[in-house]
């Protein structure tokens, strides 16, 4: 059997590559540094280790039985091609503590405006104000916030833990109702997304780009938030680009983002804010560079000049930890297939996910 690898884990971590071709000593496993040389190999592959393929590509791998991403989203594989030349989907979920603990930072940043201040105290700008009452610009505590998480798998599920922490209610929004004993970290596990986003401070987006989730995040879920935090880490495309810039903009420069904390005074509900999305932590966009150094905004829209967006270039699972997490279970990925006919963690290339 043939192991086909074109992934910068496979030269970040080498060790990790020759321990798998000890243990696997029955299969032919190469490393392909060039875009080049991964083509000329690609036809013989039985198991591809990579990103997406191009369609030449995949025309290519006549051999291939399995292909297996080093990362969780496989959104932009042809999964119906797949479906019917029989072909193993495995994707890798072992960044999503780290993504998770992203998605925490990115909440901090934009309910604590840090990028906002920062940016004004460059400037000599010290965020306070002549007056009797609030002379200081307020930003958002999450101590004892409501939050709601759409998707409760390990991403969601970490991202609650995260949250107790800071003594937050946290409701989990999935598509299946779940059943006793199923709620883990969350205080509650609902399917009604719409009530959890209108009571939400914080709404994390933590789902697959699948058919059903594209453009959940339209212009009436907007709507039906108060004033809230949204963070996104999982795909752009969940989200209406143009509704989401529309409600940011008009928050922006409002002060209504950030002049009551997230659960109001002593803990108590919050009055009723500007409907719509206060504010935004963004690490997953709708537009991408072609290469790794082009220079490309994220959108076609100016997000990048509001001052209550906290920007992430989907840097989620960029650390060492998360990139080891991801190399580790995709290498278990490739062991339960040669030792038992199928992956670890398959992919439903029907679901999407």
């Amino acid at each position: 059997m043939t192991i086909l690898w074109r992934y910068h884990l496979a030269l970040e971590f080498p060790e990790e590559i020759d321990a798998l071709r000890a243990e696997l000593s029955g299969c032919r496993i190469t490393v392909a540094e060039e875009r080049t040389e991964f083509e000329r190999m690609l036809p013989d592959a039985d198991i591809v280790v990579s990103g997406p393929l191009s369609a030449e590509e995949v025309r290519a791998a006549v051999r291939m039985k399995a292909h297996f991403l080093p990362y969780a989203g496989v959104n932009a594989l042809p999964l119906a091609d797949y479906a019917e030349r029989g072909i193993v989907v495995a994707n890798s979920h072992g960044n999503a503590a780290i993504v998770a603990e992203r998605a925490v930072t990115l909440a901090l940043a934009a309910a604590g405006r840090i990028v906002e201040f920062h940016n004004g105290l460059a400037a000599g700008l010290w965020a306070r104000r002549d007056g009797r009452a609030q002379i200081f610009e307020y930003w958002r505590s999450l101590q004892g916030a409501e939050c709601a998480v759409i998707g409760t798998g390990r991403i969601g599920r970490r991202i609650a833990e995260l949250l107790r922490g800071f003594d937050c209610t946290v409701v989990g929004v999935r598509r299946r109702a779940a059943v006793a004993g199923e709620d883990g970290p969350f205080t509650r596990v609902t399917t009604d997304g719409g009530q959890a986003i209108e009571t939400a401070a914080v709404v994390f987006l933590a789902v697959p780009l699948t058919d059903a989730t594209r453009a959940m995040i339209d212009a009436q879920a907007i709507s039906r938030m108060n004033g809230a935090i949204l963070v996104n880490v999982s795909r752009g495309e969940i989200i209406d680009e143009h509704a989401l810039y529309r409600s940011l903009c008009e928050h922006a420069g409002a002060g209504d983002a950030a002049k009551t904390s997230a659960t109001g005074p002593a803990g108590r509900t919050p009055a009723r804010r500007k409907p719509g999305v206060a504010a935004a932590g963004i690490d997953c966009w709708w537009r991408y560079p072609d290469s790794f150094t082009d220079v490309q905004l994220p959108s076609r829209l100016p997000f990048h000049r509001l001052p209550n967006v906290v920007m992430s270039p989907h840097a989620g699972s960029h650390t060492v930890e998360g990139k080891r997490g991801q190399l580790a279970e995709t290498l278990e990925n490739l062991r339960t297939y040669v030792n038992r006919g199928r992956p670890a963690a398959a992919v439903d290339l029907h679901a999407g996910y």
